[in-house]
């Protein structure tokens, strides 16, 4: 910090007042110099505006898709509290600040609401929005209007060489006063740079054997032309050793990870999932890109069709596919989409079956057979202690990183129609949504739902957490005891208020001493919290 105040002229308190009256050129930012001027600003009184959270990602979580999902889960705080404190809100804004890039944010009005489905809906229309999807090189459209860092250049391998003072090898670049990054000022040399690092990279590829190599300039697959090009291949699969393989395991139910572990993580992976034949790499075609954080990925490879059986073998050509003219040939994508939805019509167990497929939870959203993007909600609270979540409703959450094959079709058939119906009701009642509105409450009392058969309150999750009034009722209303003894819970600290409570729910030793009537243990079990309560089926 010091060496950036230098570099910017500020060596004195009158400089640094001088500073922060440019970059403020408001009334706090005169606020703030009259405080460095050691004069008694008294502090604003604040009002609530808004509900937010934010986040600063782990890199495991910097990509767009793994950055998506948090932004879930953070709406699901926030309207958590929102129905806290009988609010509601008519604005949601998402704001994202990528690293090395000009922040990116959008606000959209709504109806006035607290339910977290009408949120996530907005966040998801917006994520949509930010993510790029015009062509052209990722790096200079990802969230950059006209100007970029020059640490984009360093993932793909355009290091600077010597040149001129304020230029680069790729071009004018202008050092940021208060961050420790370049800007490019020439962003079309960029692209040109870009362009020629990723043909070296093509050529590269097709070096290992390919027979063609494709690499796409956006920083996505494009799965039309992949789907066209022929049939998937599968790799050569190996089964790692034993040690290797518990290390992958260990490795996998890690939060986070360092970049070693990254490496190694990312090391077995690869040899386990194996590697293409020599024979395939000869007559595929390879598909790579540039995801948006300039790392080089391999997606996929195809290899031409088999013909047909019966097919036309007397030597006749058919016209190249690349010059149909597209709009044809979306026509015909649609209509194979038609003939086949047609021929499902009939077919309602094979519809349920691709159903239960859609809730694989290994396969990515873009690779269900429906169009269907189940939004799980969040069962685990953020005290978990006592809370007992049931294994089906853990089973539906996975990795993402499965395949969509025929095989999965064929070894869901093979199993019970009482074990495809068992999977698609565990997805879908992980997206249930309304446990809190009245509709909720009424299903609830019609299901005789018991709060209690999940979940026991303890010091931890529940009675350190209340006001200590709060603490002192519960202990009357369950202890009709004595008025000196009241005195004496009540003279306690929160601590121990709420340690004796939590003996009073799980200690049956506890209520022994204390006496209680078998009607007084019944109302313990069976006692919840007014904001529970209000949901349950039976009487509490």
């Amino acid at each position: 910090m010091r060496e950036r105040l230098l570099r910017a002229g500020v060596r004195d308190v009158t400089a640094l007042c001088q500073l922060a009256r440019a970059i403020w050129r408001s009334v706090e930012g005169e606020r703030f110099v009259r405080a460095l001027q050691c004069m008694d600003i008294p502090l604003v009184q604040t009002k609530r505006g808004g509900y937010g959270n934010s986040k600063v990602l782990a890199p495991a979580f910097r990509r767009p898709t793994e950055a998506y999902l948090v932004s879930r889960w953070l709406i699901e705080k926030s309207s958590a509290r929102l129905r806290r404190d009988d609010r509601v809100a008519a604005n949601f804004s998402l704001f994202i600040s990528p690293i090395g890039c000009r922040s990116w944010g959008r606000s959209v009005k709504c109806t006035p609401s607290q339910d977290t489905a009408t949120f996530l809906r907005i966040n998801r229309a917006l994520w949509r929005e930010a993510w790029p999807s015009d062509a052209g090189a990722p790096v200079r459209r990802s969230l950059c209007a006209d100007r970029h860092p020059a640490r984009w250049l360093w993932p793909l391998g355009l290091h600077q060489r010597s040149a001129p003072a304020g230029g680069c090898a790729c071009g004018r670049t202008q050092t940021d006063l208060f961050q420790d990054r370049q800007v490019l000022l020439d962003p079309d040399i960029l692209d040109a740079c870009f362009a020629e690092k990723l043909e070296r990279d093509r050529l590269a590829k097709l070096a290992e054997g390919w027979k063609a190599v494709v690499a796409f300039t956006e920083s996505y697959p494009n799965h039309n032309a992949i789907d066209d090009a022929g049939r998937p291949i599968k790799r050569e699969t190996i089964e790692l050793p034993e040690a290797d393989q518990q290390d992958l395991d260990r490795l996998r139910a890690l939060d986070e990870l360092t970049d070693e572990e990254q490496e190694r993580l990312d090391d077995l992976e690869a040899r386990r999932i194996g590697d293409y034949t020599d024979e395939d790499r000869a007559q595929a075609t390879a598909f790579i890109y540039v995801d948006r954080e300039g790392a080089l990925i391999f997606y996929d490879a195809r290899a031409p069709r088999e013909k047909p059986q019966g097919g036309d073998d007397t030597g006749s050509t058919v016209a190249n596919a690349e010059t149909i003219p597209s709009s044809l040939r979306e026509d015909l994508r649609t209509i194979a989409t038609l003939a086949l939805q047609t021929a499902l019509l009939d077919k309602p167990e094979l519809v349920l079956d691709l159903l239960a497929m859609c809730f694989d939870p290994d396969l990515p959203a873009w690779g269900r057979p429906l169009a269907l993007d189940p939004a799980y909600q969040n069962i685990t609270p953020q005290k978990p202690d006592e809370t007992r979540i049931d294994a089906r409703l853990q089973s539906v959450e996975g990795t993402g990183r499965g395949e969509l094959t025929i095989d999965l079709l064929t070894d869901l058939q093979a199993g019970s129609k009482k074990d495809r119906n068992a999977r698609i009701t565990a997805a879908l009642t992980r997206t249930f949504t309304v446990a809190n509105s009245d509709f909720g409450r009424a299903l609830a009392n019609m299901l005789q739902v018991n709060p209690r058969k999940v979940w026991n309150p303890s010091a931890e999750n529940y009675f350190k957490r209340l006001p200590t009034g709060h603490l002192d009722g519960i202990w009357q209303d369950l202890c009709p005891m004595e008025a000196a003894d009241r005195n004496r819970f009540a003279g306690l600290k929160k601590g121990e208020k709420a340690k004796l409570l939590e003996q009073l729910f799980h200690d049956t030793d506890y209520r022994e001493r204390l006496g209680l009537s078998r009607e007084e243990n019944a109302r313990i079990d069976a006692w919840l919290p007014p904001e529970l309560a209000q949901g349950k089926g039976a009487s509490a």
